[in-house]
C-alpha cells in the first residue's frame, strides 16, 4: 500500500485472512502459469527458497514427481545461473545462487509465494526431519 505522500511503508503489518487469500489469488496465476518456464521449476524453486540447502532425490520426494524430472529442471536452473550446486561424497546439494543478479528480489518472490500458498507450506512440512532417527531412540 502506498500512502498518499509517496514513500512507501516497509513495516510489516499484521494481515487479515481476506489480505491474505486477496495475495493467495493474485499470486496464483505466477504459480499456474509457471512463471519461470513451467510450474514444475516454480515448484522446484519455491521449495529452494523454503528448505534453503536441499537434494534432488528430496525434491523428488517431496514433490511427488519422477527424480529425472526434478533433475531436468535443476540442469535448466543452473545453466540459467538461479541456482548452484556443489558436490558433498556422491551427493548434489542444491541452493539458490547468491550471486545471481536479482538474488534478493528473486528470494522476496519465492517467499512470498511460499507464505502464502498452503500448499507450500504443507509440502514443506515433509520434509521437516531430514535424518533418519536412530535406531532403538524412543518416539
Amino acid at each position: 500500500m502506498i500512502p498518499q505522500n509517496g514513500s512507501i511503508d516497509l513495516k510489516k503489518r499484521s494481515k487479515s485472512s481476506s489480505d491474505v487469500s486477496q495475495t493467495t489469488e493474485v499470486l496464483r496465476p505466477l504459480r499456474d502459469a509457471g512463471i519461470f518456464g513451467s510450474t514444475l521449476r516454480s515448484d522446484v524453486l519455491v521449495l529452494i527458497a523454503g528448505l534453503e540447502r536441499t537434494y534432488p532425490r528430496e525434491l523428488a520426494r517431496i514433490l511427488e514427481r519422477p527424480i529425472s524430472m526434478v533433475q531436468r529442471a535443476l540442469e535448466d536452473l543452473e545453466r540459467a545461473s538461479v541456482i548452484v550446486t556443489r558436490l558433498m561424497g556422491n551427493q548434489r546439494e542444491v541452493r539458490l545462487n547468491p550471486d545471481f543478479v536479482v538474488a534478493k528480489e528473486l528470494y522476496e518472490l519465492l517467499e512470498a509465494l511460499l507464505e502464502r500458498d498452503r500448499r507450500y507450506r504443507d509440502r514443506l512440512r515433509l520434509a521437516a526431519r531430514r535424518r533418519p532417527r536412530r535406531a532403538g531412540k524412543a518416539l
